[in-house]
């Protein structure tokens, strides 16, 4: 599966892919795609603001 050029595809490998991975474990995929959407954003909203 390609995952991206350049960083992004480190980011991808290294970072989203296990964290997706460990909240797969806990709670159903749909739910797990919608909270990495918000950690994401948290993570992100320095930058934003």
């Amino acid at each position: 599966m390609p995952l991206g050029w350049g960083i992004f595809g480190w980011i991808n490998k290294f970072l989203f892919i296990p964290v997706f991975g460990f909240l797969v474990k806990f709670i159903p995929h749909g739910i797990a795609i919608i909270v990495l959407t918000i950690l994401v954003r948290l993570v992100m909203s320095p930058i934003y603001i």
